[in-house]
């Protein structure tokens, strides 16, 4: 009798405990309810094969906003990524179509700012019993004044993050340098606390209304702790 092999499932990997992306986050606030109830499962059962698509495009984007906009960084990135026999063509076309694009970006001048990769690793807020990961990609300082870049990078049109959704994720970079990073003599400058959406190729930055959309976000990081459970 021939022997049946049995096949091992990996299980997924569960984060039991609430947790979500800042920029998740932002597109959660203005998502529909279905797209709401998505978005918690992906969080809370993330797929272990996924490895970033635009990782090397991504490297090389934040390399170029620190070094003032040097085209010769994305040259490069270019390529290693045509050079290299790990990614698929889809994959390697939406890296180099966002290289591309981003050489027309609608960043402000920041020559004046000293920018710098930022290196926690873990870099969260914890808001309404949600931990928020929020790990900014630069940090900027000028004088006294701290601000910060989170880039995303999503060429699907409907996950990208429209006005509302860089607007909460602006306001949550401006409280985590208010909490984590300023020294004692520094002050967090809202105008460069940026979302900055590259296949959108625009960029929001802290509200005044710091407090009502602090509300709004509080909100929905409640009802996404009261959800995990469930889904």
């Amino acid at each position: 009798m021939k022997e049946i092999k049995k096949t091992t499932v990996r299980p997924k990997k569960v984060h039991e405990n609430p947790r979500f992306s800042v920029n998740k986050l932002g597109e959660y606030l203005t998502a529909t309810p279905a797209r709401r109830k998505r978005l918690i499962e992906d969080q809370k059962y993330p797929n272990t094969f996924i490895t970033s698509v635009y990782k090397i495009a991504r490297e090389a984007i934040i390399r170029y906003i620190i070094k003032d906009y040097d085209e010769s960084i994305l040259d490069k990135a270019v390529a290693e990524i045509k050079a290299s026999v790990s990614i698929t063509d889809q994959d390697r076309d939406n890296s180099l179509l966002i290289l591309k694009l981003i050489r027309k970006h609608s960043l402000p001048d920041l020559s004046s700012y000293k920018k710098t990769k930022y290196q926690l690793k873990n870099g969260n807020l914890s808001i309404k019993g949600l931990k928020v990961s929020i790990s900014p990609d630069i940090i900027l300082r000028k004088g006294n004044k701290v601000g910060c870049i989170k880039i995303h990078i999503i060429k699907t049109e409907s996950q990208r993050l429209d006005t509302e959704a860089g607007l909460a994720v602006s306001t949550l970079l401006h409280q985590y340098i208010g909490s984590n990073i300023i020294d004692e003599d520094e002050k967090v400058d809202p105008k460069t606390c940026i979302s900055f959406d590259c296949f959108n190729n625009s960029y929001e930055t802290a509200p005044s209304a710091i407090k009502r959309r602090m509300g709004n976000i509080e909100a929905a990081c409640e009802e996404i702790v009261l959800r995990w459970d469930s889904v």
